[in-house]
C-alpha cells in the first residue's frame, strides 16, 4: 500500500511488532511502511516517526512474551533505533502538560468510551500534533478516524 507523505507520523506499537516478527500476519504491510519512509528520507524529504513514552514498553513487553511463548524461545528484533535518515526522537513524555492538553481540548470527551488507555495515547498525540496516526487496528482506530488522521496498513 502506498502511503502519502508526511514529515511526521506516530505509529502504534503494533506495526513495530509485526515489523520485528516475521511469523505476524501484517510483517509485509509493516516492513512496506518502513521501506516507505526510508525511500522518503532517501530522497531528501524530512522523516521523523513520534513515538510516545509506553510505546517502548508495548513492544518489549510484547517481545518478551513472544520470546517465552515462542517454540525455539526465539525472535528477529531487528528494528534499529534509527533508519538511515528516518529519526526516532526521544520518547514523547507523558507529562502533567499533556494531560492538561488533552483535558484543555476535551479528548477524554472525544475518546473516552472508544479507546483503551494505550490506544488513547496515540490517539491523543495525533490530534494534538496534527500528524497522522499508523496502525493496523482497525478495529479500534477506526472509532476515531473522523477526529484523526488514521493511516490504517491493511486493507
Amino acid at each position: 500500500m502506498q502511503i502519502d507523505y508526511y514529515p511526521k507520523y506516530i505509529v502504534d506499537a503494533c506495526v513495530m511488532l509485526a515489523y520485528t516478527d516475521e511469523k505476524e500476519p501484517h510483517h509485509a504491510e509493516a516492513l512496506d511502511f518502513f521501506v516507505q519512509l526510508d525511500s522518503f528520507a532517501k530522497s531528501g524529504k524530512r522523516v521523523e516517526m513520534v513515538i510516545p513514552a509506553h510505546f517502548y514498553l508495548e513492544v518489549n513487553l510484547n517481545v518478551m512474551r513472544k520470546r517465552r511463548d515462542a517454540q525455539n524461545g526465539s525472535i528477529a528484533y531487528k528494528f534499529r533505533n534509527s533508519q538511515e535518515g528516518v529519526s526516532a526522537r526521544t520518547p514523547y513524555p507523558i507529562t502533567p502538560l499533556l494531560m492538561k492538553q488533552i483535558e484543555e481540548r476535551g479528548l477524554y470527551e472525544k475518546f473516552a468510551f472508544k479507546l483503551k488507555v494505550g490506544d488513547f495515547i496515540y490517539a491523543a498525540i495525533a490530534y494534538l500534533e496534527s500528524i497522522p496516526l499508523v496502525t493496523l487496528d482497525k478495529t479500534d482506530f477506526t472509532k476515531v478516524a473522523t477526529d484523526v488522521k488514521v493511516i490504517f496498513l491493511t486493507p
